[in-house]
């Protein structure tokens, strides 16, 4: 239940704040999972853009430190990002929401205040949202039916024909990658002790299709050659090691084709809301 687990996630957060602060590994020390999650971001919302004929709402649940938000509203600023797009942020964690407000205070960017298992606190009206963004968020949440709770919640803010996206870790790429470690006997990696990893079908409900926009292109296991690379090969050559910046893992994840396999407990899920 969520009074179980959700003290033990606001410490860390807590703690993640205070030693990251506006860092952007902040939430995500892996620079190449960064960077491939803001491209992913970056590519849905250039797309979107294109199929509304007024303002785009851009809402990141569980914005962090506002490292997202900064980002797009930089890509707007400078017009790499072309359109009306109004961005919003929520965050539960106070010490981070305060970070994100300062990330963006150059910039006309709504950060509130917010929990995605309790909707009335949510600051956007239901069905208004064309873009949900959720990083690694509803893992967070350790009990299956608040996880699905907060779904529910998320694609109530998204009017219909608009996107969710989800960048959230599951089971079975975690499974994949462990028994590729078995074969150099390497001990299994396990998910953080804040997290529980979703079921391969936890998106298999009525009123998402997977269905992209036109020339979205970026799969699913996009980071499944990198994780294969970081967690395997390199902890095979250097003794158990995971080093996540490494120049071996940088090489090997830029020098090999990207989304081999199934190794990467992350993945990346691009949703369009469907009309009731």
């Amino acid at each position: 239940m969520k009074q179980d687990y959700e003290n033990k996630v606001m410490q860390h957060y807590t703690r993640v704040a205070q030693e990251s602060g506006l860092s952007a590994s902040c939430t995500m020390e892996d620079e190449y999972i960064r960077d491939g999650e803001t491209r992913a971001i970056l590519r849905l919302i250039e797309l979107a853009a294109k199929g509304v004929a007024g303002s785009l709402r851009v809402l990141d649940v569980g914005c962090g430190n506002g490292y997202t938000l900064r980002t797009l509203a930089e890509r707007i600023r400078d017009g790499s990002l072309a359109g009306s797009i109004e961005l919003l942020g929520i965050e539960k964690n106070p010490e981070l929401r305060q970070l994100a407000i300062r990330m963006n205070e150059a910039f006309p960017v709504a950060i509130a205040e917010g929990d995605i298992l309790r909707a009335e606190t949510l600051a956007v009206s239901r069905a208004s949202v064309d873009v949900c963004l959720s990083q690694r968020v509803i893992i967070n949440l350790m009990d299956p039916a608040d996880q699905k709770t907060a779904l529910a919640n998320l694609m109530a803010l998204v009017r219909p024909g608009g996107y969710l996206l989800f960048i959230e870790c599951f089971q079975d790429g975690l499974d994949n990658l462990n028994a590729a470690r078995r074969e150099f006997n390497l001990d299994p990696n396990t998910p953080a002790a804040h997290n529980l990893y979703l079921t391969p079908e936890f998106f298999s409900i009525a009123g998402l299709d997977e269905a992209a926009p036109a020339h979205w292109n970026i799969p699913a296991t996009l980071f499944s050659t990198h994780y294969y690379v970081q967690r395997v090969l390199q902890s095979a050559l250097r003794g158990s090691v995971i080093d996540r910046n490494s120049n071996f893992v940088r090489f090997f994840s830029e020098a090999l084709p990207e989304a081999i396999g199934n190794y990467s407990p992350i993945r990346i899920h691009c949703f369009r809301k469907i009309a009731a």
